[in-house]
């Protein structure tokens, strides 16, 4: 049961705030938290800080995931050509590129489309540096804290608002959440598209009521809601903010939010850390694990989470293991048997095609017909012929040879001819050898000619010490049926 436990961890530059996240009757319960900074272990990274302090509490967990806060990374609202999710993830690094000017190898990204319409689909685009999340990621699995996914703050903090906190039917809201460096505007509206969301850096000098009554109306015409924001709901940070001048300068009725009624913990968890933003963020990023929310995950860009595939493969190898023991001994005889009976055939085919061509005057064995049947209906037509019975059929070998014979018995006298080799295939038969002279060997070629069942195809001339050596190829002349 403390395997499904999940730590969800808010990265910021000098500091961590981890919680310890289960699910009890199907809502999560913050079971622990706390935080660590710099200044409390200058020696080691913050993720060895946060496993040190892990071990320390003895508390047990399954997963990791993180929240990384938005100093890290760089959010885009760019316009794709495509409507479907697979196309816009397909181009979305291109376009992302071409918008920010930096080689993608060097970024990791992760988006989400916030709407859609017949010419595309707006998109709003997270890119963080792939080398300083290597070496973040590199920290935390040194520390054992191998995450499934690394996360923009701003998306588990708008998870952790639209699962803790009972968003209002009628009104249309628009929520700023205050931290000690960094505004979050959400917007969720009526779609069932991703929420619209800004996040900007405040500094502890500013005032936060004129950079908010500034920046609310700005940010509600960039997201260009369906309807009319009624209001503007404020949690975190909200101490120096003047709610009557915001509400006077932005036209919008002022709402606060507390963390701590909409957070269901162990009343000693309560104690050890405050209900801020840090907090919430943090248990955005561990809710993501706990309810199987959709992720936007900058490691899937780079790095792809192994650890649940790894557990599975180690099963799965423990379980193939004993199969394939169990498969080598059957294997093994049937594979000898096999390998006994296949030397045998080689042997046997070896032996009859040696035999099928001595003979078969030279022609290899057949390659659409069993060897066995060819030889049967050879040994018939020869049957027949003898007997006078197939006269005609001018296919076999020896009414080619016969041919062949016939068309040399009629050259001149006067013609020395020498054969050398007689090759008959089944479409080709060839005659090598020389004569006395050119003269003579034309004169034969004139008599193969004149052979009404042959018909010369080529010839090959090359003179000789003494003679005139030939080559020459023949077919069968068809004679048309009357």
């Amino acid at each position: 049961m403390e395997l499904q436990n999940c730590v969800g961890i808010y990265l910021a530059r000098a500091s961590a705030t981890a919680v310890l996240l289960s699910e009890h009757s199907g809502s999560p319960v913050m079971l622990d938290c706390f935080r660590v900074s710099i200044e409390d272990a200058p020696e080691q990274s913050l993720a060895s800080a946060v496993a040190q302090k892990l071990a320390a509490k003895s508390l047990k967990f399954g997963e990791v995931s993180v929240a990384m806060d938005c100093s890290f990374y760089t959010q885009h609202d760019l316009t794709s050509d495509f409507t479907d999710y697979k196309q816009i993830a397909n181009t979305v690094k291109f376009d992302t590129e071409e918008a920010v000017a930096t080689d993608a190898t060097d970024l990791a990204l992760t988006f989400n489309v916030t709407s859609t319409n017949p010419n595309g689909s707006d998109i709003t685009v997270f890119t963080a540096e792939r080398q300083m999340l290597v070496e973040r990621l590199s920290d935390l699995q040194t520390a054992a804290l191998d995450p499934t996914a690394i996360e923009p703050d701003i998306i588990c903090l708008a998870r952790f608002l639209s699962q803790s906190v009972s968003l209002p039917q009628q009104a249309n809201p628009l929520f700023a959440i205050i931290s000690d460096t960094a505004c979050y505007i959400i917007y969720f509206g009526q779609s069932q598209d991703a929420p619209s969301v800004r996040t900007f850096l405040l500094a502890s000098a500013q005032d936060k009521t004129s950079v908010l009554a500034r920046e609310v109306p700005l940010t509600i015409a960039s997201f260009r809601p369906e309807e009319a924001v009624s209001s503007l709901i404020i949690a975190g940070n909200t101490d120096p903010i003047d709610f009557d001048m915001l509400a006077d300068r932005t036209a919008l009725e002022i709402q606060t939010v507390d963390f701590a009624q909409t957070i269901n913990s162990n009343p000693a968890a309560a104690a050890n850390c405050p209900f801020d933003t840090d907090l919430v963020l943090a248990y955005g990023a561990a809710l993501g694990e706990i309810t199987n929310a959709k992720r936007n995950d900058f490691r899937q860009d780079f790095m792809p989470y192994q650890g649940k595939r790894m557990i599975m493969q180690k099963a799965l190898r423990l379980i193939s293991l004993a199969l394939t023991v169990i498969m080598l001994t059957a294997g093994t005889y049937f594979q000898t048997q096999t390998f006994i009976r296949n030397r045998y055939t080689a042997r046997l085919t070896e032996k009859l095609t040696a035999e099928y061509s001595a003979a078969m005057y030279g022609v290899g064995p057949p390659a659409k017909e069993s060897v066995a049947s060819r030889l049967r209906r050879e040994y018939s037509n020869v049957k027949r012929t003898q007997l006078g019975l197939n006269p005609g059929d001018d296919d076999s070998i020896p009414a080619k040879i016969t041919y062949i014979f016939e068309a040399l018995n009629q050259t001149p006298k006067s013609v020395n001819l020498k054969v050398d080799r007689v090759t008959i295939s089944p479409s080709v038969m060839r005659i090598q050898g020389s004569t006395n002279n050119r003269k003579s060997t034309l004169d034969l070629f004139e008599s193969i000619k004149k052979h009404t069942r042959l018909k010369k195809l080529n010839e090959t001339l090359q003179n000789s010490p003494g003679g005139d050596a030939f080559t020459v190829n023949l077919e069968m002349a068809r004679i048309a049926q009357e």
